[in-house]
């Protein structure tokens, strides 16, 4: 039986003051994490799978953490202008941090922005436009390694990104470790 290497990997939530009392889509933020950590990437025959956690710290405390090294990603949940434009500054800051993270796994498997918004903010087309300036920051800040994920407007939208996200860092890590 072979080996198989898994990448415990997470993602850090920008939503308000609280991550524990976000809700989205009428979901908590412990039925979140479940649909997170319910979902592995898993590419047979690829001895690598993929799997997921949520930082429930505030913002306060993600500016403290010792480390960056498993941060992959951040979940943004975009409201109303004047929100997102602190959460932007907020993800700035994380995107200093991660580069500043020497040997972050980012590096070797892309850095993730996931937009989950319930679907009437999408019709705001002002706002979904400025949504694009979280993929610049962090494109300036640590390079071509980010992506925008498929924005999650449902519950069904989210589990396909996260799925989507899993698989792809199964696929750059067996690419990475071919060469």
């Amino acid at each position: 039986m072979s080996r198989v290497n898994t990448l415990s990997v997470s993602w850090s939530v920008l939503d308000g003051d609280e991550p524990r009392h976000w809700t989205i889509w009428q979901l908590t933020f412990d039925e979140v994490e479940r649909i997170v950590r319910g979902t592995a990437g898993d590419i047979p025959p690829f001895p690598t799978r993929s799997e997921f956690f949520l930082l429930d710290q505030t913002q306060e405390q993600l500016f403290q953490r010792d480390s960056w090294m498993s941060v992959v990603g951040t979940i943004v949940h975009v409201t109303e202008e004047t929100r997102l434009q602190r959460l932007r500054a907020a993800h700035r800051k994380i995107c200093h941090y991660l580069k500043a993270e020497a040997g972050a796994l980012y590096r070797e498997v892309g850095y993730y922005i996931l937009l989950v918004a319930e679907p009437s903010i999408w019709k705001n087309t002002d706002l979904r436009s400025q949504t694009t300036d979280f993929l610049v920051d962090a494109k300036y800040a640590l390079g071509n390694v980010v992506e925008l994920t498929p924005r999650a407007e449902c519950e069904r939208d989210f589990t396909n990104s996260l799925k989507y996200v899993a698989e792809r860092m199964v696929l750059l890590r067996e690419t990475a470790s071919s060469t």
